[in-house]
């Protein structure tokens, strides 16, 4: 499994929206968009309950947020569908959330420096 970590502060998408179940679920896949994860890996990983992972993981199916990799046995993988033009959005705000961000900090470290 890759390693997910997060910085003290946490995702992007976790700050400005909660610590929420199914953020923290939308966010592994958001980090991790080229990797492939089956649900017992998804609750190992977040410290959720299978019901709970589950949940999310079908409503994400449903939405089309994410979709089924491949099958190994009887494991099912999935992964972020990043042909859906709604995971595309969620990307492009976020990236240019943090952007915003980030040219904030640095003006305010301008700021100081020439002050």
């Amino acid at each position: 499994m890759v390693k997910m970590a997060y910085p003290e502060e946490g995702s992007v998408l976790l700050q400005l929206f909660g610590d929420s179940p199914k953020l923290r679920l939308l966010n592994v896949f958001l980090e991790n968009s080229y990797f492939d994860f089956t649900r017992e890996e998804l609750v190992k990983e977040l410290g959720m309950s299978k019901l709970t992972v589950y949940k999310y993981v079908k409503q994400m199916l449903n939405f089309g947020i994410i979709k089924v990799s491949r099958k190994i046995g009887k494991a099912v993988l999935y992964r972020l569908d990043r042909k859906n033009p709604d995971v595309s959005l969620i990307e492009d705000f976020l990236k240019q959330f943090s952007l915003n961000v980030a040219d904030k900090e640095l003006r305010k470290k301008r700021i100081i420096v020439t002050s």
